[in-house]
């Protein structure tokens, strides 16, 4: 892609990847899950997580790391999955 001035602009889109996930239990407090892999990003407001069909309110993030709470009531052991907009995390 070529900006006004005839420069060059590249986009680059990085696909997230899940290496594993830790189920911290919180109880009367929620659970916390660590999930570790790569390409997460740094913003919050361009990722959403959700575990067990309840929301996990995102508390810490790094491109590699993502910490997050689950909504107290939770029972299950929760599996995450994440939503990525923008095609990519950052």
């Amino acid at each position: 892609m070529l900006t006004a001035d005839g420069q060059s602009e590249y986009q680059f889109i990085l696909t997230p990847d899940i290496s594993d996930i830790d189920n911290h239990t919180g109880g009367e407090n929620g659970n916390l899950l660590k999930i570790t892999g790569s390409a997460f990003g740094s913003k919050k407001e361009n990722v959403s997580v959700s575990a067990g069909g309840l929301d996990c309110e995102i508390q810490e993030i790094s491109n590699t790391e993502i910490t997050c709470k689950v909504s107290p009531g939770s029972t299950d052991t929760p599996t995450a999955q994440g939503q990525f907009l923008k095609g990519q995390g950052a």
